[in-house]
């Protein structure tokens, strides 16, 4: 299967604070079909399973309704992969560090996506 992108693919490796007891989403945009390889990974954690890190995506909201899709889940383990967008919308990690110091997660992408502005 090939699928054919009107602009050139694009890298990006974000690091991530997470403070300690706190959780935040990183977000990226991107349309249906597009494509996404991904390795994240979360430095030191002060104690191992205490950082949840979960690979989700929805659609815009319209009127509060949306459709939402879990994509992976893991505890603080490095985790590499590829993803296609089933939808357009808004793709990315919810992180919850419960450690007690903080985090710097590292998210390298390479693919057809856009960085959504916060």
């Amino acid at each position: 299967m090939i699928a054919l992108q009107p602009a050139k693919w694009r890298t990006d490796t974000i690091d991530i604070a997470v403070p300690a007891g706190e959780g935040l989403e990183y977000k990226l945009t991107m349309t249906q079909g597009e494509t996404l390889v991904y390795n994240i990974s979360y430095g030191t954690l002060a104690e191992p399973g205490k950082l949840l890190s979960e690979f989700h995506g929805h659609t815009r909201q319209v009127d509060g309704v949306g459709d939402l899709m879990f994509y992976a889940k893991t505890g603080g383990t490095p985790q590499s992969g590829v993803f296609t967008a089933p939808w357009n919308g808004i793709h990315g990690w919810y992180l919850k560090n419960d450690s007690p110091r903080d985090v710097v997660v590292k998210v390298e992408l390479a693919g057809f996506y856009a960085l959504e502005v916060k």
